[in-house]
C-alpha cells in the first residue's frame, strides 16, 4: 500500500487529482479485500461464530481497527478532494 500512498501524493502534487483519486480508491479496495466490513460505521461486531473461527484461521495483513481507521481517513481525503474541485469550478465560473 505504501507505493499507492506515494503515487497518490505525487499525483496530487503534480495536479493530477483523477490519478490520485484512483490510487486512493485502489487502497480502499485492498483494505476491503482484507476486512470486508472496514467501512462500516457502527461499533458492533456482529460476526457469527463461524466468521470468528475463519478470522482466527487466516493471518491478517492489517489489523481490523487499523483498517477501519485507514479506510475512514481515505474516505475523508476523497471528500476533501471533491470539495476542493467543486470550489475550483465555482471560482472559475465567477471569474
Amino acid at each position: 500500500m505504501d507505493r499507492y500512498f506515494q503515487a497518490a501524493i505525487s499525483a496530487y502534487r503534480l495536479n493530477q487529482p483523477k490519478i490520485g483519486k484512483e490510487h486512493i480508491q485502489t487502497m480502499r479496495e485492498l483494505i476491503k479485500k482484507e476486512h470486508a466490513d472496514a467501512d462500516r460505521e457502527d461499533d458492533n461486531d456482529d460476526r457469527s461464530e463461524k466468521g470468528d473461527q475463519d478470522d482466527m484461521n487466516k493471518r491478517a495483513l492489517i489489523d481490523k481497527l487499523a483498517a477501519r481507521v485507514l479506510d475512514f481517513d481515505l474516505k475523508y481525503v476523497l471528500k476533501r478532494m471533491e470539495h476542493e474541485q467543486e470550489e475550483g469550478e465555482q471560482k472559475k465560473k465567477r471569474d
